[in-house]
């Protein structure tokens, strides 16, 4: 039987979940016409890109840590900086005060010797009437005694005042101060000059800011011909690296280390990949012989048509629905005779047609059908594709599970799956419905169940899940059958009331208390208590979720009573 060598030119690829055929399904032509399809061996062309993979990973990590480290560089010079800002505005401030009070008189003694840059002043030296000597400290001899004070803590930020006329040799600009204030000279808008550079023999980040001539400062200073506003100098500030080196050293092994579980981690995939592949290529090079060993998967049935709807040959599988119904022998009560005398109408009249479309155009056709088969409905699907010039190949599957599913997944889209009744989704699209529809007056009833995560905690949520069903029985044998019911949250109901006003759903309000009180008389009954609230939309202009809303509220009102007032 021709049909039969198509077992050896079908295979089931796992890996994709679908049936293969060679040449797609026209490959069941050129077998059943006597010409054999030849399965080349091919060496797949990317085994070596695992090595390229291995290098591309290396080489991006790389350069990302790369841009990382000198991220964390600037990350801690910043931080430097930052530091010695703080320490300069807390000098500047003090500096601004002294130079608005125009200096600061000290008594003279060991520590504070006349300032001999200052003997051109008048009253740099005043005697209070006790005899006491007095000597004027001005905003620079000021600072620059507290620098030099803390000239030997270089384990914090030393700065000092630094000018390029200084009056003081001691506050000359070194080289670096010096390009410096001549940077800040030529250009007024900027507020400071910072880097890294070397600084009493070892690596400091160093700082200065400039400062510019005030009222107080010409004073001292206005026999140098400076005028207000004018570049007087600058506060140059410095601060060992070592400190922020051995940070920043600390941060970047923290993150070499991080990048090397990375690199570690994307290697491994990379080899798994590389075995996933070398395994691709083994199952490539046997693919003739698993062809052969997957017959099993191919469809259930096999037909060959002629043009006019005569099977001319057929392949049945054990275990399938037909070999079931007409045994081993079915082939020879189907080779011969015509669909039309062997199928319902229908299904013979779509197949006719799908036969002289392929026929026609050459094209794949798809159909699917159902049938009965002991009572139990099955569905199949069929693919009908052209054989030489006027005879059809069609392959045949059961797709019930499949359309079960489908089925199940539709209900569960509109239906809550604990108690049966319509879910959220599908109440929200009833509400808009109603609302725009003409069965005014519409009542809505809201319902919630009392305490139920105490049953949860106490008794399980199995019998919190119990608790939910019974309660979905009570409301449903309480409502009419034109009336919808859904379960809208964990433990709240809600109910559509079509053309029903409020007297008459009050009438169902109180159906509902009485079916809980029977429900609750039973023998074994959870303790399940109701909280309701009722609202009717009397006409169309009662918007209908407004009105769902209301009825939430008076619900949870209801609810609350109930808190205060325990009871069912």
């Amino acid at each position: 039987m021709a049909l039969i060598y198509i077992s050896a030119n079908l295979f089931y690829n796992k890996k994709e979940g679908a049936l293969i055929c060679k040449s797609d399904l026209v490959g069941i032509s050129n077998v059943l016409g006597g010409r054999s399809v030849s399965t080349a061996k091919k060496e797949p062309k990317f085994i070596k890109m695992a090595n390229f993979l291995y290098l591309g990973w290396t080489l991006f990590l790389a350069v990302l840590l790369i841009w990382n480290f000198i991220q964390i560089k600037d990350s801690v010079q910043k931080e430097a900086l930052i530091t010695l800002r703080m320490t300069l505005d807390r000098d500047l401030a003090f500096r601004a005060w002294a130079t608005g009070h125009g200096g600061v008189y000290i008594p003279v003694g060991p520590q504070a010797e006349p300032n001999p840059y200052l003997a051109h002043l008048e009253d740099r030296d005043l005697f209070t009437e006790d005899g006491k000597e007095l000597t004027l400290f001005n905003p620079a001899y000021i600072m620059r005694q507290v620098y030099e004070a803390d000239r030997e803590n270089w384990k914090g930020a030393y700065g000092r005042l630094v000018s390029l006329q200084p009056v003081n040799p001691a506050n000359a600009a070194d080289p670096w101060e010096k390009e410096a204030l001549h940077l800040l000279e030529k250009d007024s808008t900027k507020e400071e000059i910072s880097t890294v550079t070397t600084f009493n023999d070892e690596s400091a980040v160093r700082l200065i800011t400039p400062f510019y001539i005030e009222e107080g400062c010409l004073k001292c200073h206005g026999d140098q011909g400076y005028e207000l506003g004018d570049l007087r100098g600058g506060v140059s500030a410095s601060r060992p690296f070592a400190p922020y080196a051995v940070l920043m050293h600390s941060r970047r092994r923290t993150l070499i280390l991080g990048y090397s579980i990375i690199w570690l981690v994307g290697l491994g995939g990379i080899g798994i990949f590389q075995r996933k592949i070398n395994i691709s290529a083994r199952d490539l090079k046997e693919k003739e012989v698993r062809n052969r060993a997957m017959v099993d998967a191919i469809p259930d049935l096999i037909f060959h048509y002629s043009q006019d709807g005569v099977y001319l040959d057929l392949e049945i599988k054990d275990g399938t629905f037909l070999s079931k119904l007409a045994g081993k022998d079915a082939e020879a009560g189907f080779i011969g005779t015509s669909v039309a005398d062997l199928l319902p109408p229908k299904i013979a009249k779509n197949i006719l047609a799908a036969i002289e479309k392929v026929v026609a155009t050459g094209e794949m056709e798809v159909l699917e059908h159902a049938l009965r088969l002991h009572g139990e409905k099955i569905y199949l699907e069929e693919r009908l594709v052209l054989e030489g010039e006027a005879e059809v190949i069609s392959l045949v599957r059961d797709i019930t599970a499949q359309k079960e599913l489908e089925a199940r997944l539709t209900y569960l889209s509109f239906h809550d799956e604990l108690t049966g009744l319509y879910n959220r989704n599908y109440f929200e699209n009833e509400l808009k419905r109603f609302n725009q529809g003409r069965e005014y007056p519409i009542s809505i009833i809201y319902a919630d169940i009392n305490d139920l995560k105490k049953v949860n905690d106490t008794l399980g949520h199995s019998a919190g899940d119990r608790l939910l069903r019974d309660c979905a029985q009570v409301l449903r044998h309480s409502l009419r059958k034109a009336d919808l019911l859904a379960r809208v949250g964990g433990d709240e109901f809600v109910a559509i009331l079509p053309r029903t006003g409020e007297k008459e759903a009050q009438k169902i309000v109180e159906r509902i208390k009485t079916n809980l009180a029977d429900y609750l008389r039973k023998e074994g009954s959870l303790p399940l208590g109701l909280a309701l609230g009722l609202k009717t939309a009397a006409t169309k202009d009662d918007d209908l979720v407004l009105t769902c809303k209301k009825a939430d509220d008076l619900m949870y009102r209801e609810k609350l009573r109930k808190r205060k007032t325990p009871g069912p």
